[in-house]
């Protein structure tokens, strides 16, 4: 079993070079058979093996992994396959396609729940397609829920609950993710951009401008605890903005 292990860790590594295939066997790997892996890499990085040789070592390898193929009895490994390995633009496509099956398979090898896009992070991603099972695993696995854009520095719940709601045609889905990041431990009140404003003044400037979708938006951040009292950059709190109108009708806004 060990030799197996060893095999599907270095196949990789020395057909290809890769160090995140090495990388994504030894989260796997255990035991000796993690400490052999490591030795043998480091015995190759150092150029103590020449590459005819690393070759050689391989066609070995093969030979056992044959042998342990056919062995009725020879037990299951469970590593990454070969063909997996933990590479962050595979995490950011799987996550655009929503793979939710390809997603678990990466980040179980290692790749980084908070791969980025050069702007978004895959959770960004998740949550502008509203996809609560992938929002879910990148969470399990370390995703930073309060991470910024690097474009426009808003966080996945100031996304899940303004940005989307713009293109959205069910308003529904989306606050359902809202709710999701909540639950985890968003902050309900991220602050963004040069006016300083929090989702809420968004939510309620548009439900003033008669954007209908965004009454239903700020009752949804008054329900969950948003602040109505923190002021912008010009000193404008959410409470002022629509002070005078009907969208809060029927909630409680005391301070």
């Amino acid at each position: 079993m060990i030799k197996k292990t060893v095999l599907l860790g270095l196949a990789p590594l020395l057909c290809l070079g890769s160090l995140r295939a090495w990388k994504s066997f030894v989260v796997a790997a255990s035991g000796k058979a993690k400490f052999l892996a490591r030795a043998l890499f480091l015995v190759c990085l150092l150029g103590q093996v020449q590459q005819a040789e690393c070759m050689n070592l391989l066609k070995g390898f093969l030979g056992l992994w044959q042998f342990f193929s056919k062995t009725p009895n020879a037990q299951h490994v469970d590593v990454c396959p070969l063909a997996i390995t933990a590479d962050d633009d595979d995490l950011i496509t799987a996550v655009e396609k929503n793979d939710y099956a390809g997603v678990c398979k990466l980040l179980e090898c290692g790749a980084d729940p908070n791969a980025c896009d050069g702007d978004w992070t895959v959770l960004h991603r998740a949550c502008w397609n509203c996809n609560l099972p992938i929002i879910s695993a990148l969470l399990k696995y370390g995703a930073n829920i309060e991470a910024k854009s690097r474009k426009s520095g808003k966080t996945p719940f100031f996304m899940a609950c303004i940005d989307s709601i713009w293109v959205a045609k069910n308003i529904h889905p989306h606050l359902e993710v809202a709710e999701l990041l909540v639950s985890c431990g968003a902050n309900i009140n991220p602050v963004w951009g040069v006016r300083r404003e929090t989702p809420l003044h968004v939510a309620c400037y548009e439900c003033r401008e008669n954007e209908l979708r965004f009454c239903e938006v700020a009752k949804f951040l008054v329900q969950h605890g948003a602040n109505l009292d923190i002021p912008n950059r010009d000193g404008k709190t959410p409470r002022q903005t629509v002070a005078g109108s009907s969208c809060l009708q029927g909630l409680s806004l005391k301070k």
